[in-house]
């Protein structure tokens, strides 16, 4: 079985890990959680850094799913997922600009760093919103953005394929 890894960014408490642990076929491994969740590094009290989780597509292909919260923490691990790397789904939940312009920034390192395709999971928001998201978000109409409940697997699991299909036919040009 070969294995292909996908990239969950976004700001702080946009719903990441619960996007990664309603899609996944394994239990997800968080490391580094919070001293309220009784899991915590020396550090003290910091957030999630990294989620690890597992998706079976097909026979042939597993999908696994590499969260992590904020941009500095996904340059660390940029590196590390290149290979098998099929895109990067960034979570955004809410209006707030502060948010919106920190996923603003992981979807513009993640567009210098790699050619793969960018999706953007949209939760809390209004599919009538796509217009003012893209402009604060700085992304173009071929940067796909799935509105869904990331509690909900069917749902969440748009964010997935829509990211699956974006790189077919990233792959399809590309041999052409």
């Amino acid at each position: 079985m070969k294995p292909y890894k996908v990239i969950v960014a976004g700001p702080g408490k946009t719903e990441k890990t619960t996007l990664i642990k309603s899609i996944c076929d394994i239990t997800v491994v968080s490391a580094g959680r919070s001293k309220s969740d009784g899991l915590h590094r020396a550090s003290g009290d910091k957030p999630i850094a990294m989620d690890v989780g597992r998706i079976n597509v097909s026979r042939d292909m597993a999908l696994y799913l590499f969260g992590c919260a904020a941009r500095q923490r996904f340059d660390l691990l940029a590196d590390t997922f290149s290979e098998g790397l099929i895109g990067l789904i960034v979570v955004i939940g809410g209006d707030d600009h502060d948010t919106l312009k920190e996923a603003a920034g992981v979807l513009g390192y993640f567009e210098k760093y790699s050619d793969a395709p960018r999706v953007v999971a949209a939760t809390d928001l209004a599919d009538d919103q796509e217009r003012e998201l893209r402009k604060q978000l700085e992304i173009d109409d071929d940067v796909p953005i799935v509105f869904c409940d990331v509690k909900q697997r069917a749902s969440a699991k748009t964010a997935l394929i829509e990211l699956l299909r974006a790189s077919r036919e990233l792959a399809t040009k590309e041999a052409s």
